[in-house]
């Protein structure tokens, strides 16, 4: 179950640089107990890129603070890049877990990226 899109989607979910309301957007498009298959659709079509992560570690920050770092997860990683302005970019990286073959939590990270 991998995948990738086109850095263009429909933006059914609002980004911002708050985690909780990023979750929240998240959520509303994707409930917990979701199939992980309607999960990576929402994602893709929303613009993010995707891939499936096995026993893998994913570590929440919030403006390059971390909050968590979790473990031993499976989780959908979708990513994805917005420009902020000509130098800098926003990007919000997220793991849908996957627990028992559906969507189990949406875990965030966010936080900005200069050249």
């Amino acid at each position: 179950m991998t995948g990738s899109a086109c850095s263009h989607g429909m933006g059914r979910i609002s980004l911002s640089p708050d985690n909780t309301k990023v979750k929240e957007e998240i959520l509303k498009q994707v409930p917990l107990g979701s199939s992980m298959e309607h999960a990576q659709k929402i994602m893709l079509e929303d613009g993010f890129q995707c891939t499936m992560m096995l026993n893998e570690r994913f570590i929440e920050q919030e403006n390059h603070f971390t909050k968590a770092t979790h473990e031993g997860i499976d989780y959908l990683y979708c990513d994805k890049e917005k420009g902020k302005s000509f130098f800098c970019s926003q990007r919000w990286q997220i793991a849908i877990v996957r627990r028992n073959n559906v969507v189990a939590d949406i875990l965030v990270s966010y936080g900005t990226i200069c050249v």
